[in-house]
């Protein structure tokens, strides 16, 4: 204790004799923390934050996967495919079908509107376990006959600005793609749909009016591939349990339909707000981005206490789960100083994000460490294997002189 004190009493008698570089060592410190943890915050809330729903950790996607494509793909799949999923499942509670990107017109007594809207199935607020700010979803009944039932749920956002949020609305009829709906229902508030990185959904219509939210293939036929599907996992059950159960289930459909199934898939993972292809096309950029920040803010720290420091220091980043090459090494292998002892990293120490401070305190306080001293720290980008399969490792090696 009696070292530690000292050290502390020595390494706050420098800080003073060089305000100037307190000052500069402090802001960067905290230029660096922030800018780290934007970047990781903007990583977690795109791609791994689950969705703000009743038991969100028990909702999966599952997706159409192609024979020749990479796994990581996903396609949209068929209603009638949907359909045997639906009655065959026992590993799922509820399965529900949706078109999530139906461009809508509604056309309103001050004007028309052009809005993002959805056609879902009647059990799509079920499984998500929604329940309607005023009126009610949709029934079985509306979900059955192409075209019998034109009724709509409204959202939130659109029922305020447009409608006064007057409940009165309930049992109006509005005008969307030039075809009359029946308001039955207001989505309860914050619900804009289950995708993210789309505009927010603001209207839902039944599948049996699929031939007015898509109009570019029927989309009651089989070779008509635009519904994605989101289910409940039934208790005792997971995400592997579910795989297992859908690509029998898949294999089935090829073998009964293989003019439309022909190598055809599915892949199920947890649902967590972003679409597939979208975690898949931009999970690299996303693990740089988070590894550029990560790794500027570093050197900023290291330059930043530069006058406690030796000449030389060694900065290795390894990025884990990528394809090989990207980013191997920052400063080469070749580059260090004869005195540097062997690294070890199965002994280095995990350390969070806010542990930056602890790494670089340890300039400040001559005679606590004596050599070259490893420090790890890991980000993971994501907890489950199977989606974003992407973590950085950094290692700083600095020799301490005393």
């Amino acid at each position: 204790m009696a070292s530690i004190h000292q050290d502390l009493r020595y390494a706050i008698r420098r800080l003073k004799e060089t305000p100037g570089f307190t000052i500069a060592a402090i802001v960067t410190l905290a230029l660096g923390l922030g800018l780290n943890s934007a970047v990781l915050s903007v990583a977690y809330s795109i791609f791994l934050k689950p969705l703000p729903l009743s038991d969100s950790s028990r909702l999966a996607l599952v997706d159409e996967t192609h024979a020749g494509s990479p796994t990581t793909f996903a396609y949209t799949l068929s209603y009638p495919d949907y359909l045997y999923y639906r009655d065959h499942t026992r590993t799922f509670a509820g399965l529900a079908a949706h078109y999530a990107t139906s461009p809508m017109h509604i056309s309103l007594p001050d004007g028309g509107l052009n809005l993002m809207g959805s056609v879902v199935t009647a059990n799509y607020f079920s499984v998500l376990r929604l329940k309607p700010a005023f009126g009610r979803f949709f029934t079985d009944d509306e979900d059955r006959d192409p075209g019998r039932s034109s009724v709509a749920v409204l959202g939130h956002d659109l029922w305020r600005s447009r409608f006064g949020a007057d409940p009165a609305v309930i049992g109006t009829v509005v005008r969307i793609n030039g075809t009359n709906f029946t308001v039955v229902g207001i989505a309860p508030e914050n619900f804009r749909g289950i995708l993210r990185g789309i505009p927010p959904v603001e209207a839902w219509i039944p599948v049996s009016m699929f031939r007015v939210g898509y109009r570019y293939c029927d989309g009651f036929a089989r070779d008509c591939r635009v519904v994605g599907l989101v289910g409940r996992l039934a208790d005792g059950t997971n995400i592997e349990d579910a795989q297992s159960e859908m690509t029998v289930l898949a294999r089935q459909l090829e073998t009964a339909f293989p003019e439309t199934n022909r190598n055809r898939g599915v892949v199920v993972r947890p649902a967590r707000g972003v679409r597939v292809d979208e975690q898949t096309r931009n999970q690299t950029i996303v693990a740089l981005m988070a590894a550029a920040a990560a790794v500027s803010g570093l050197v900023r720290k290291v330059l930043a206490f530069g006058p406690c420091l030796p000449s030389k220091f060694r900065l290795e980043v390894e990025m884990q789960y990528l394809p090989a090459g990207i980013l191997s090494s920052f400063i080469p292998r070749q580059a260090e100083h004869p005195g540097w002892r062997s690294m070890n990293p199965a002994s280095s120490n995990i350390l969070s994000i806010p542990s930056w401070c602890a790494c670089f305190s340890t300039c400040l306080l001559p005679g606590t460490i004596q050599t070259s001293t490893s420090f790890a720290f890991f980000f993971p980008l994501t907890k489950d294997a199977t989606s974003l399969r992407s973590s950085m490792r950094l290692l700083v090696q600095l020799p301490i002189k005393t």
